[in-house]
């Protein structure tokens, strides 16, 4: 969140409260290309996020960097669809359908807190991370 006079508010995904309010453009790539950022994370033990993006330009493919693990998703892709890369089940959807065939590096390790993320493609994407609650509040 932009505070005016004071910059950007940490974490930038959410509201200040909790609820999240957006994603993180990653802009154009070209080649070999990237953008580098930190993926935060609330708490200190690993997690399996889910990489939501969405296809802005035509591009083949999408190589993300997140940790130590390496995902590589290699299919033709158009504007407005919709790749999902989920860490916990190690899959790959598009637009819905399973589409894990199509991953050419499947390093879907537990990703630490304030884990540092690099995206390359060869089109526009836009990028949002999703965390699954820890703890359901069950048993406490």
């Amino acid at each position: 969140r932009w505070q005016n006079g004071m910059g950007l508010q940490f974490p930038l995904f959410t509201d200040g409260v909790g609820h999240t309010t957006g994603p993180m453009f990653f802009g154009r790539f070209t080649g070999a290309s990237s953008s580098t950022a930190v993926v935060p994370c609330g708490g200190s033990s690993p997690t399996w996020p889910v990489a939501v993006m969405r296809i802005h330009d035509e591009c083949s493919h999408v190589l993300l960097t997140l940790g130590d693990g390496v995902v590589r998703f290699d299919y033709p892709m158009h504007v407005g669809d919709v790749l999902v890369l989920d860490w916990m089940s190690g899959s790959a959807t598009l637009n819905g359908s399973d589409r894990s065939v199509n991953l050419t590096l499947s390093g879907f390790n537990p990703v630490e807190s304030d884990s540092t993320v690099t995206i390359q493609s060869d089109g526009y994407v836009e990028c949002l991370f999703e965390y699954a609650d820890q703890w359901d509040g069950e048993g406490l």
